[in-house]
C-alpha cells in the first residue's frame, strides 16, 4: 500500500563529505518483510476487516544525488518514525477496500550521513527548506480506488505533500497472516510536481535529484 505513503516524505538533504554511513537499523522488535520473501496477495477466507497500522510498519524515502559535483554528495534514506492510519481490506469486494495513512513530518529521521554530526543539519534543512513542516505538518495518502492485479492490487489515491494533493497509484503486494495484513510496495514521484524545489548547495553544483523513491512495508492488525 501506499502509505505512503507514505511516507513518506519527501526527503531532501545536504550533500556532504566523502564517507557514507550505513543506514541505522530500526529499533522496533516487530518482524518486517524479509528480503526475497514472496509477498504476493493471498486470501485465507477471513471476513473483511479493518487493520490499524502497527509500529512494525516501515515507510522510507530514498533520495539520489545530482549536480556537476554530485560525486561529493550522498544518496540518503529518510524514515518515518511517527505515523497513523488504517487499511480496510475486502479481498472479494475490492471496491469496499480503503487505505489511509498520515505521516507526521516532524517525525522524519535521516538514517544516512557523511558523519553522525551531519544528521541534525541534514534533517533541519529537510524540514525547514524543503517540507516546511511547521506550515504543513502532515503528509497523507487517501485511496480512491483499489483494483486487482496479477500479483496483488493497485491502489489509486491522493498523495498530499506541502499542501499539494496529486493523484498517485502504486502496485502493492498483500498478504494476510492471522489477524495481520501486510502491504509492500515501491513508487517514485518528482518533487517539482508538488511545487517543491529540490535542495541544492554550492550554487547548484551539488543537489538532490528531482525524483525520489518511496519504499514501504505496512503492517496492520485488527
Amino acid at each position: 500500500m501506499l502509505w505512503i505513503l507514505s511516507i513518506m516524505m519527501l526527503g531532501a538533504v545536504l550533500g556532504c563529505s566523502k564517507k557514507s554511513v550505513e543506514a541505522q537499523e530500526s529499533n522496533s522488535d516487530t518482524t518486517y518483510f524479509a528480503a526475497g520473501v514472496d509477498t504476493t496477495m493471498t486470501y485465507d477466507g477471513k471476513q473483511p476487516g479493518t487493520y490499524v497500522l502497527s509500529k512494525g510498519s516501515r515507510f522510507e524515502v530514498k533520495t539520489e544525488k545530482a549536480g556537476v559535483l554530485g560525486t561529493f554528495a550522498h544518496n540518503h534514506v529518510i524514515r518515518a518514525q511517527a505515523f497513523s492510519g488504517e487499511m480496510i481490506y475486502d479481498a472479494e469486494n475490492l471496491l469496499d477496500s480503503h487505505f489511509e495513512i498520515t505521516v507526521m513530518a516532524e517525525g522524519l529521521e535521516v538514517l544516512t550521513a557523511a558523519k553522525p554530526s551531519d544528521l541534525g543539519k541534514i534533517r533541519e534543512a529537510m524540514l525547514t527548506k524543503v517540507l516546511k513542516a511547521k506550515q504543513y505538518p502532515n503528509i497523507t495518502f487517501v485511496s480512491r480506488k483499489v483494483e486487482r492485479t496479477q500479483n496483488g492490487v493497485r491502489i489509486v489515491g491522493d498523495l498530499t505533500l506541502v499542501g499539494q494533493a496529486r493523484p498517485e497509484s502504486v502496485d502493492v503486494a498483500l498478504s494476510q497472516r492471522g489477524d495481520s495484513l501486510f502491504a509492500r510496495g515501491t513508487f517514485s514521484v518528482r518533487q517539482t510536481d508538488f511545487g517543491i524545489k529540490p535542495y541544492s548547495a554550492g550554487m547548484g553544483t551539488i543537489k538532490v535529484a528531482d525524483q525520489v523513491t518511496f519504499d514501504f512495508e505496512a503492517v496492520g492488525t485488527r
